[in-house]
């Protein structure tokens, strides 16, 4: 009952009803929901932040500062556990951890409620608001959100942010940060050093591998392991959905010891169609999305608070990078799995509704209805194994590390889609990059046995390149299309010997070589093959190499190194087509020669005098540099090759009087 005493005798009826009313709704309207529109706190640039916020919440009807807890005090906090219902939880304060990190304080309170006191904190329920009484008017107001945990606890207790520290987040409050901020352009923080690195991997001939460029990036905040005591983020669940069994592996591999934990999870097909997709509210679940579409990763925490468009979540960080531009969107709960060590919800994203653009440390923020961009990527699957076709169609977060690993997961989990790819296998796979105003890259290759392994590489050489090149700003990637076709059957073959029809040729004379091939499970077999040579080859000792399309790259990357050291995005796009263009199904000849040119940069001054190349040199410029000039002839085959061999021979002007014999050389080099 509200009793109500007014001073003034005479008052109109209406008068007095219109004020009952205004009161009643005042002290009534429940301080648990969003605000209507973004809380403006006018801050100037020398304003100490932290006290400018504090005085923002003292002034808040909505808000109540954390150092006004008490031991004792008792509150609850708002989460789903199941579909979309937001449900209540118990909460108790236990105390304040002061100084808990830089000028960063963290509440110790403890769960109950919801069979809480079983699980735990759970995995996704990062970002529940927690709300407790102010003992100055009666309104229960939002104190912070829960955000840490101690691995493999015993008991309820978690760690609360405080909500002053969220409010900090960029682009939640206005005034607080850039007003005119805007999401990274790519996603993140990498070292100059880190970007050469990169480059010099994806310009290397050998293959690469996901943790090779996991490597590259920062450790993500917050590792949480078994093994480590201490209060850390709660873990954030990526739901996997649609992932083959063998690259959902991999992904946990990239994630291990990271708060990041992949889950397998199905996608949101069996919300029912009468139920809502669920809002973006305190208290609601929100998925964030790396990968979309027919594959699903999304990570999965919970609103802490929506003020107008902008949304508050985690209370910690995603990868704390900042700026960033990820999608958002609700997310489904199918339910809470209880774990000895980390319980965690299953859930998955219900549509994307606007973009995370802030990731800090002490939570996350983002718009509703701003587009987030994105990757789009489109596989086409032939599997003559099965007698199958499909096309498969994703979208990527444009990220410098992300993007390479994950297109590279999602292009080999869409080939291996159905099954596993049988153990005898070949497969030829086409790949087209549009990387917008620099050009497209294009690769055609085939690999016998680790398919999916070349694959991978081949998809993430490129795009690690592009997106951390240290010559300019990252590329823009536009498109990816992806098409492979799998045969039942391993088309390798190991070089084993190679015999030529002379011990001497003359210039432009052809040579007959017999090379002597190991296909998997099969006899050897002799291939018949010529090799023409230059009419211009100089008298005397030769040695010519017949090889794979491996220890071809090998080769060239040492005779012409400068065709592997661009000097802006437009050559190392150039660069990374040139190093990836032998195929895997011919046989390669390399002749070295004894001309040498020059490089000046890129430019080539190809078959100068031995005089004239040693100006260039001495003449002073640091970017003139020798390089052989091997003579390079490819030719198709029906097999995946594997391995090298040499034979040697001498040209003369004429042929001598004695008789010429033929000339064998293994695969170690030894002639017989």
């Amino acid at each position: 009952m509200i009793h109500l005493v007014c001073p003034i005798r005479k008052i109109t009826k209406p008068l007095a009803v219109s004020f009952l009313t205004i009161l009643a709704v005042a002290l009534t309207a429940p301080a648990t929901q969003p605000a209507d529109q973004a809380p403006q706190v006018p801050i100037n640039a020398s304003d100490d932040l932290t006290e400018t916020i504090r005085t923002y919440i003292e002034r808040s009807d909505r808000y109540m500062h954390h150092s006004r807890l008490a031991r004792g005090d008792r509150g609850f906090g708002l989460t789903v556990l199941e579909c979309n219902k937001i449900v209540r939880f118990d909460v108790e304060i236990l105390s304040v951890l002061t100084g808990w990190g830089p000028r960063q304080d963290v509440v110790l309170a403890r769960l109950s409620g919801q069979n809480l006191e079983q699980t735990g904190p759970i995995a996704g329920m990062s970002g529940s608001p927690i709300f407790v009484r102010d003992r100055r008017d009666g309104k229960d107001k939002m104190v912070g959100a829960l955000a840490y945990a101690w691995p493999a606890q015993k008991d309820a207790l978690f760690g609360m942010q405080p909500i002053d520290q969220m409010l900090t987040v960029v682009g939640f409050l206005e005034g607080v940060g850039p007003a005119d901020a805007q999401p990274a352009d790519v996603m993140g923080k990498m070292s100059g050093e880190s970007m050469r690195r990169a480059m010099k991997m994806a310009l290397d001939p050998k293959p690469i591998d996901l943790k090779s460029i996991a490597a590259l990036g920062p450790t993500i905040t917050g590792s949480q392991t078994a093994t480590r005591i201490g209060l850390v983020p709660l873990q954030t669940p990526l739901m996997v959905s649609g992932l083959a069994p063998a690259m959902a592996e991999k992904l946990s591999m990239l994630f291990e010891g990271s708060p990041i934990m992949p889950i397998q999870a199905g996608g949101g097909g069996s919300v029912q169609p009468s139920e809502p997709a669920g809002n973006l509210e305190p208290g609601a679940s929100i998925a964030v999305p790396l990968v979309w579409g027919d594959i699903d990763l999304s990570a999965v925490g919970t609103v802490t608070d929506v003020a107008g468009n902008r949304v508050l979540a985690f209370g910690h960080a995603l990868a704390g990078e900042g700026n960033v531009s990820l999608p958002m969107g609700p997310a489904y709960v199918h339910g809470v799995v209880p774990n000895l060590l980390v319980s965690f919800k299953l859930a998955a994203l219900s549509g994307v509704l606007g973009t995370l653009t802030s990731d800090q440390y002490v939570g996350v923020g983002g718009k509703i209805g701003q587009q987030a961009q994105s990757i789009p990527v489109k596989v086409s699957v032939h599997r003559n194994d099965m007698d199958r076709h499909q096309e498969f169609n994703y979208n990527i977060v444009r990220h410098r590390w992300w993007t390479p690993m994950l297109a590279g997961l999602v292009s080999a989990s869409s080939i291996a889609g159905w099954s596993d790819l049988p153990p005898d296998h070949t497969v030829t796979y086409s790949l087209t990059i549009d990387f917008g105003d620099l050009g497209k890259y294009r690769s055609d290759n085939i690999a016998a046995a680790d398919g999916l392994s070349a694959v991978m590489s081949g998809v993430m050489k490129p795009l690690l390149a592009m997106l951390n090149n240290p010559l300019g700003p990252p590329a823009q990637v536009k498109q990816i299309d992806i098409d492979a076709i799998v045969e039942p059957q391993d088309r390798s073959a190991r070089i084993l010997d190679a015999r030529i029809d002379a011990r001497q040729y003359t210039p432009g004379q052809t040579i007959k070589i017999a090379l002597r091939v190991q296909p998997f499970r099969l006899e050897a077999k002799s291939l018949e093959l010529t090799f023409k040579l230059p009419d211009d080859t100089p008298a005397g000792e030769h040695s010519l190499t017949i090889c794979d399309s491996a220890s071809l790259q090998s080769d060239l990357a040492a005779a012409m190194p400068h065709r592997l050291d661009p000097r802006s995005p437009s050559e190392l796009l150039e660069s990374l087509k040139w190093i990836s263009a032998p195929r895997g199904d011919c046989i390669h000849f390399i002749l070295p020669q004894e001309r040498q040119g020059v490089a000046l940069g890129r430019q080539e001054l190809p078959d100068l005098p031995a005089s004239k190349a040693e100006m260039f040199v001495q003449a002073g410029r640091s970017d003139a540099k020798k390089f052989d000039q091997p003579i390079v002839t490819s030719l198709p085959s029906k097999y995946v090759l594997r391995g090298k061999t040499e034979v040697t021979f001498e040209v003369v002007r004429r042929h001598k009087d004695f008789p010429l014999r033929t000339t064998t050389v293994t695969e170690q080099g030894n002639t017989q």
